[in-house]
């Protein structure tokens, strides 16, 4: 294997990535504290346009070279930031999951597999294997519905939110065929989605499998899982500042090189 090969790059880079998003989530340990507070906050519907708010100061100062957790400053416009991401979101969910629950609504009530959810009465083995087979088939199609909603709306809604950082324009971000075009023309943009939800995977998975082989865990109220309770706001930050480093590192890297596409 030749030494600069692309696929020995490309290892090399995705292990330089996930050091570095591990890294970022702790590398202010007070805006990590305030930062899970928000998150806490976020039961309350104020919360929500605070912690959008960081995580876009984060993006913004990643793309600008600055791999360290910003220390929180100018809360009025990080809140106001945070007001607009969050009308993006709806407006994206609007359009995106609207037309999925209804989907979902003519598969419930039109798919034959949900009759197994009324009496069997007196049929035979052979119909009721029938009868599950076809709920099996219906749970299926349910599922990859929710999936695929999942997916269209993270992604749009997130490749949303980066051209607003890069281009400063919420008209510009709130359309959705210039955001799909968007996507279409930069591709590695998806596969760093792809790869920043792994990293947020792993951030609360390995805390979760340490604690559930802790004595005691199998009982709701015992302390592993309390602990692991109390500190989840913390991780879900840090997953979230982690998500944030690597699409602004992906977007400064794009932006340097030329390679990032725009769609008018």
């Amino acid at each position: 294997m030749a030494k600069n090969s692309p696929i020995r790059e490309v290892a090399a880079r995705i292990v330089d990535d996930t050091i570095g998003s591990l890294a970022y989530c702790v590398s202010r340990l007070s805006a990590l504290f305030i930062g899970g507070l928000f998150v806490i906050l976020c039961y309350a519907a104020a919360g929500i346009p605070l912690l959008l708010g960081y995580m876009h100061q984060c993006l913004t100062s990643v793309m600008a070279g600055n791999e360290r957790l910003p220390e929180l400053r100018g809360i009025r416009a990080m809140f106001g930031n945070g007001l607009r991401i969050t009308a993006l979101g709806v407006v994206y969910g609007v359009l995106i999951i609207l037309p999925f629950a209804a989907l979902l609504l003519v598969e419930i009530f039109t798919l034959p597999g949900m009759a197994i959810t009324r009496p069997a009465g007196g049929d035979d083995f052979l119909g009721y294997n029938i009868r599950y087979a076809g709920f099996s088939a219906t749970a299926v199609i349910i599922t990859i519905t929710i999936m695929a909603m999942t997916f269209t709306f993270m992604t749009l809604f997130s490749n949303a939110w980066l051209r607003y950082a890069i281009y400063g324009s919420l008209r510009s971000a709130l359309n959705p065929v210039k955001t799909l075009k968007w996507t279409i023309a930069n591709p590695e943009l998806l596969l760093s989605k792809m790869f920043s939800f792994g990293i947020i995977g792993f951030i609360f998975a390995v805390p979760g499998l340490l604690i559930a082989a802790m004595p005691g865990i199998d009982r709701t109220y015992s302390l592993p899982f309390i602990l692991f309770t109390a500190i989840s706001p913390w991780l879900f930050f840090a997953g979230l500042a982690s998500n944030t480093f690597l699409r602004g590192r992906q977007l400064r890297y794009l932006l340097k090189n030329g390679k990032l596409k725009k769609v008018q």
